[in-house]
């Protein structure tokens, strides 16, 4: 089944090799992004790794989609982008913290 929060598909579309130095972690993140896209991999099943990584690429999504939703007011597209990626992060706090009260 796939996703369809339309914060991950701008995720993926924010998933830019420039913000990432380091080319396996590049890879790391696409990977991680098709598996969530695809439905094979859950947010609350993540590794703490991946859940940080995952959380930096939204922290940087949420701030671009917010900066755009300032400048085109009424894009029914956009609101939606916002509230996936709002859902997402939230999914993913979650996740931190059922990881962290685990170990």
């Amino acid at each position: 089944m796939k996703a369809t929060n339309p914060g991950l598909q701008a995720l993926a579309l924010f998933d830019n090799p420039a913000m990432f130095s380091d080319k396996q972690v590049h890879a790391k993140i696409r990977h991680l992004i098709n598996a969530l896209i695809d439905g094979e991999q859950q947010v609350e099943r993540l590794s703490h790794g991946s859940l940080l990584l995952l959380e930096h690429l939204l922290a940087g999504a949420v701030e671009a989609v917010s900066a755009a939703r300032q400048k085109e007011t009424d894009n029914e597209e956009l609101e939606s982008v916002y509230r996936g990626l709002l859902l997402l992060t939230d999914d993913v706090n979650q996740a931190k913290l059922a990881v962290s009260q685990h170990h």
